[in-house]
C-alpha cells in the first residue's frame, strides 16, 4: 500500500468515526432530556404559592401534569403548618386527601388569619416521588391565630392527615417527632444507574477506541513512509545516464 492510499483510507476512517461519535452524542442528549423530563410536575394549585386569600379556604387543590398514585403508602401525603415569627405549628387535618385523576384535594380545617405553609408529597406516574411547599396567607380567618389547633398525631411528618389518639404534643415535641419520622423513612430505591449514564459511559468508551484507532493508523502510515526504500524512486532507462562522458566531457588525454 502506498503512502497516498494510506492517507486516503485514514481520512475516510476519520470521517466515519466522527459521524459515529456525533450520532452517539445526539442519542445521549436525547435520552438525557427524556429522562430528565420524565417526572410529573405541579402545574397549578389553589391556593397558589405566595397567594394572599381574603377568606380562609375550605380546601386546597393541587393539579399535576399527570395522574399520581392514589392508594396506600404511595398516596398523596400533605401537612399544614401555621407559620409565625418564632415557630411553625402543625395543623391537623380532619379528613384525608382525595385523588381525582391529576387533581389532589385536601379538605382544610377552619383556619385563623395568618401565614401558612402546605407541604405536599406525591408519587408521580413514573414511580418517583416529587414534593414541594406552597406558602399562602389568610387575611380574614374564623378565629384568632392563637386558636389554631396543633396536630395531635404522634408521627408529625407526612401522614399527619391521619389522626391518632394520644396526648397533645408541644410545638417542640411535634417538630422533633417530624424530623425523627422523616429521617427514619427510607427513600424510594432507585433502579440503579440511570440509562442515560450508561449511554454516556458507552460514548466515552467508544471515543477512546476511535481515538486510539486513529492514532494507530497515523503511526502506521508514518512508519510505512519512513521505511519506503530509495530504490522505489523512478530511474532513467538510458544506460549512458551514469556515464560521465554523457555530459559531453571526454577524459581521454589529448594528443593520444
Amino acid at each position: 500500500m502506498t503512502s497516498s492510499s494510506s492517507a486516503h483510507a485514514l481520512r475516510i476512517a476519520s470521517r466515519l468515526m466522527l459521524a459515529a461519535m456525533l450520532a452517539f452524542l445526539a442519542l445521549a442528549l436525547g435520552l438525557g432530556s427524556q429522562f430528565a423530563s420524565a417526572h410529573d410536575q405541579l402545574v397549578d394549585s389553589s391556593p397558589s404559592a405566595d397567594e394572599q386569600v381574603d377568606v380562609a379556604p375550605a380546601s386546597a387543590t393541587l393539579t399535576f401534569s399527570a395522574e399520581v398514585q392514589a392508594e396506600g403508602t404511595l398516596g398523596p401525603q400533605l401537612e399544614l403548618f401555621a407559620v409565625s415569627a418564632v415557630e411553625e405549628t402543625a395543623v391537623a387535618f380532619e379528613s384525608p386527601a382525595t385523588v381525582d385523576g391529576t387533581a389532589v384535594t385536601q379538605p382544610l380545617p377552619e383556619l385563623a388569619a395568618g401565614n401558612y405553609s402546605l407541604n405536599w408529597q406525591v408519587v408521580s406516574s413514573d414511580g418517583h416521588p416529587i414534593s414541594g411547599t406552597i406558602p399562602f396567607t389568610v387575611s380574614v380567618g374564623v378565629a384568632s391565630s392563637a386558636d389554631a389547633q396543633p396536630s395531635e398525631s404522634a408521627s408529625g411528618g407526612f401522614g399527619a392527615a391521619e389522626n391518632t389518639q394520644g396526648s397533645t404534643l408541644t410545638n417542640n415535641d411535634a417538630g422533633a417527632s417530624a424530623e425523627t419520622e422523616q429521617s427514619s423513612t427510607p427513600a424510594p430505591a432507585d433502579s440503579g444507574i440511570p440509562p442515560w449514564a450508561w449511554v454516556l459511559m458507552g460514548l466515552a468508551g467508544i471515543s477512546v477506541v476511535l481515538v486510539s484507532f486513529i492514532l494507530f493508523r497515523r503511526k502506521a502510515a508514518d512508519l510505512e513512509a519512513s521505511r519506503k526504500p530509495q530504490s522505489d524512486k523512478p530511474q532513467s532507462d538510458d544506460p549512458q545516464s551514469d556515464d560521465p562522458r554523457a555530459d559531453g566531457l571526454d577524459d581521454t588525454p589529448k594528443g593520444l
